[in-house]
């Protein structure tokens, strides 16, 4: 009699790999891509840095922080409005976050590690931690005055920290440019930006004046 051949079976059998062991210094990842040349130790410190900013971020003391930001929604908004331009634009986002970031949300903020001979109109104070040297400029375009003082009530601080933000934005279209003149003022960011020019593409001071 023929002898019938059974089907194959479809179902394949689970082929299991042997378990592979990484070597020691893989321990690194994902750091040692970013730090190539970051001893053992140094790669640690990143790890404990990091841990502890996950441990902050997830605090319930890091979201009382963002609720003190958020309170100044409707002052943003209002100052927005002042100067003519959507309540939902990008610069009203941009500046809550400056407010997150340099005050947590507190009027009274001023900037630590200021010298005793500083003078009131260069200490960076308020919501926006702005210097009243750097919103004079403002307060003009909008006929206004501005004291020191003045600096520490919110809506004033917005509405000028917002004013400078908006012509920052103007000057650097980059988000990031406009951040870190905000931080240091122009002259460091066009001296930075002219080096760099000058030295990785090669252009003369005269073609980047014009």
């Amino acid at each position: 009699p023929q002898k019938i051949m059974e089907k194959p079976s479809l179902k394949q059998e689970k082929i299991v790999q042997p378990e592979e062991k990484l070597p020691v210094s893989s321990k690194k990842e994902p750091f040692i891509s970013i730090f190539p040349n970051a001893s053992t130790d140094e790669i640690k410190k990143i790890e404990t840095q990091i841990q502890n900013w996950v441990e902050h971020y997830s605090s319930p003391g890091f979201k009382e922080l963002i609720k003190n930001t958020l309170r100044w929604k409707d002052e943003i908004a209002n100052a927005a409005q002042n100067l003519k331009f959507g309540t939902d634009s990008p610069l009203s986002q941009l500046l809550l976050a400056i407010i997150f970031v340099e005050s947590s949300g507190d009027p009274k903020t001023v900037a630590k590690d200021v010298k005793k001979d500083t003078p009131k109109s260069e200490i960076a104070t308020g919501l926006c931690q702005i210097k009243l040297s750097t919103v004079q400029e403002a307060a003009k375009k909008l006929n206004l005055t501005v004291s020191y003082e003045e600096l520490f009530e919110p809506e004033k601080n917005i509405l000028f920290s917002l004013s400078h933000l908006q012509r920052l934005t103007r000057v650097f279209p980059d988000p990031s440019l406009a951040i870190w003149a905000y931080n240091t003022g122009d002259n460091p960011v066009v001296e930075a930006i002219e080096a760099y020019l000058v030295s990785d593409l090669g252009q003369s001071r005269e073609q980047i004046q014009q």
